[in-house]
């Protein structure tokens, strides 16, 4: 299948292939996934192509790691990415059983490839005339470029699928490594040429740059070196240079990098002797030194990291401690992002390019839900255990604690900050005074978790979404119940208000956003935004427009008057969160398996 290029803006990076409608569209500006999978460098370079379970590939500065391109497109978790021959494109492949190619330089999607299974490895020949793919049934593709024509198909071959492949200098031929540990070679036309004699499981492989020895990563921690001429085994390496988990060669030959867990050791290739041992935060899946071998990349875990090669000394890294980012706030004069790190604390981000901020201590337990107050100088924190922590962000000191005797699932201010709305999953809806502590009011009727609660931007409505499957608005003002609103099927997961407080919109279980009158409770629209549990809905521009998010992992823009998708719906993970700042100009999104900020590019006609 091959996509046609779309008409972009300045800011706009990539658009998935969704219909959309004249106005508004998302762009994203930076996105972090909860798990790094793969990198791969540029020829030249200058660039790194980054992928993660979030579904999307993150195009970086190879020096200093910050985010230049997002590709939106993949519906899940990055399997592999390479740059072909030329640099000239982006080769990535997914769990969703999709090959991908884009153009590096704009970051468009040129090309789909169906799969017939789950890729695991992907290589390019050095020549740039094919590349070879590797399954999890054990199935070997061999691809024309840049027609992607099949010159070869094996069929399932099992043996636990393909771990690894590697081509030859000479594009000639490429081994597979399969999952029963056994490696063979194969030539560019698909046949079989051999197979390499070994006492153990082999799990990872790499071509030296003259083509003359295979390297491979055993399952007994040893790194064992083949003749490419002969296919028998000429050395392996001593116990102290251990390689279980991936191995590979410099580009000039004289250092080998390897890992075992966290560990990675660089190895003088001439005399198998140790340089030294590096020890990174999480287990290294994937090793690769930059052309100029001036430094090397390490992925794995939550994170992206670069090295000196020279001094082994850390050069950037993308990483976090967050484990679980699902709740988020923005402060607002959109400085920085908020998502949390599940066990206590948060992670902060630069909204502008995603860099990250000097944590944020802030929660001895768990925090499910955060809010700034309007003005940003207090953000508000609830706490799985029940407290809700409010600090002063100058220096995150802890300014008093709400204390109630269940979950804070969801907190939300005032447009004057006077107060503090906290919803409970003991089924509690409590207004606070934040100034001195006090419980202003307690708004009883949820027979089920207070999910959701919101303020609508003139100060007069509040809303409460629960489990109980009913939406309710209250005066604001006094406390006073308006409205009850049933039949929002499975329970409402989120709500939002138009910022005159005119409509309400329900994010609810069944994967419909229900959008009602506050007023009266009358149903103004419903639309099936996803067939799973929506978790997020925002109104933008003014009420004109919702974005929603949920349990299938994908973001979108609707148009609040007609249920009309606008943009997307891109996959980024499974969304928990989305919020924006005061004037919508940055909005993030938080969920399993990462987070990121995105910007809405509209027409004149669409508003502001």
């Amino acid at each position: 299948m091959v996509v046609p290029k779309l008409s972009v803006g300045a800011s706009l990076l990539f658009l998935a292939t969704a219909s959309f409608g004249a106005g508004s569209k998302l762009a994203f500006t930076w996105t972090q996934a909860g798990t790094s999978v793969c990198s791969a460098y540029s020829p030249d370079g200058i660039r790194m192509a980054h992928g993660g379970n979030n579904g999307i590939v993150e195009l970086r500065e190879a020096q200093t790691l910050r985010h230049t391109l997002t590709l939106v497109g993949h519906q899940d978790l990055i399997r592999t990415v390479n740059y072909s021959a030329d640099g000239g494109s982006i080769i990535s492949t997914a769990a969703d059983f999709k090959l991908c190619t884009w153009d590096s330089a704009t970051g468009l999607l040129t090309h789909i490839e169906a799969l017939p299974s789950d890729p695991r490895c992907c290589a390019v020949a050095p020549n740039g005339s094919w590349i070879a793919t590797g399954d999890a049934a054990g199935r070997r593709i061999v691809w024309s470029l840049p027609s992607f024509q099949r010159i070869y198909d094996s069929g399932p071959e099992g043996m636990s699928g393909i771990l690894a492949i590697d081509v030859s200098p000479d594009s000639s031929t490429f081994v597979a490594v399969f999952g029963n540990g056994v490696a063979r070679e194969f030539r560019s036309d698909g046949s079989f040429r051999r197979e390499f004699a070994s006492p153990t499981t082999l799990n990872s492989v790499s071509f030296s740059p003259d083509g003359s020895k295979i390297l491979f990563s055993s399952a007994d921690d040893l790194l064992r070196e083949y003749s490419s001429s002969t296919g028998l085994l000429q050395r392996t390496f001593p116990p102290s240079v251990a390689g279980r988990d991936c191995a590979t060669y410099s580009n000039d030959g004289q250092t080998i990098l390897t890992s075992r867990t966290n560990l990675v050791t660089q190895v003088d290739e001439a005399t198998g002797g140790l340089i030294r041992t590096i020890s990174l935060p999480a287990t290294v899946t994937h090793l690769e030194f930059a052309p100029d071998d001036a430094r090397f990349s390490a992925v794995g875990g939550r994170g992206l990291w670069t090295y000196d090669v020279a001094t082994g000394n850390p050069i950037a890294n993308r990483f976090t401690s967050s484990i679980s980012s699902v709740p988020l706030a923005i402060s607002p004069k959109s400085k920085f992002v908020l998502t949390g790190r599940g066990v206590g604390g948060m992670n902060a981000w630069n909204s502008e390019n995603g860099d990250q901020l000097p944590n944020v201590p802030i929660s001895n337990g768990a925090v499910l839900s955060t809010a700034f107050e309007p003005a940003g100088h207090v953000l508000a924190a609830g706490g799985m255990d029940g407290i809700t922590r409010l600090y002063d962000v100058s220096n995150w000191a802890l300014v008093r604690n709400l204390n109630w005797a269940a979950s804070c699932l969801s907190v939300a201010y005032s447009p004057d900050s006077s107060a503090l709305a906290c919803g409970y999953a003991n089924n509690a809806f409590v207004v606070w005074n934040p100034t001195n502590g006090s419980v202003i009011r307690q708004l009883a009727g949820h027979t089920g978790a207070v999910q959701s609660v919101a303020f609508s931007r003139t100060g007069n409505k509040l809303a409460s979404g629960s489990a109980d499957a009913t939406v309710k608005i209250w005066d604001a003002t006094n406390g006073a119940l308006l409205q009850t609103i049933p039949g929002n099927t499975g329970g409402v997961w989120c709500v939002s208000l138009t910022p005159n407080g005119e409509r309400v919109a329900a994010a609810c279980n069944d994967g419909v956003v229900r959008e009602y009158q506050s007023s009266t409770g009358v149903l103004v629209q419903a639309f099936q935004a996803s067939q799973q549990a929506l978790f997020a809905v925002q109104y933008s521009n003014g009420g004109r427009e919702l974005l929603v998010g949920g349990n299938d992992g994908k973001i979108a823009l609707w148009d609040a008057a007609s249920g009309q998708l606008l943009s997307g719906p891109y996959y980024v993970g499974i969304v928990r969160t989305i919020r924006s700042d005061q004037n919508d100009r940055i909005i993030a999104y938080s969920g399993d398996q990462g987070w990121g900020c995105v910007r809405i590019a509209r027409s004149v006609a669409s508003g502001p």
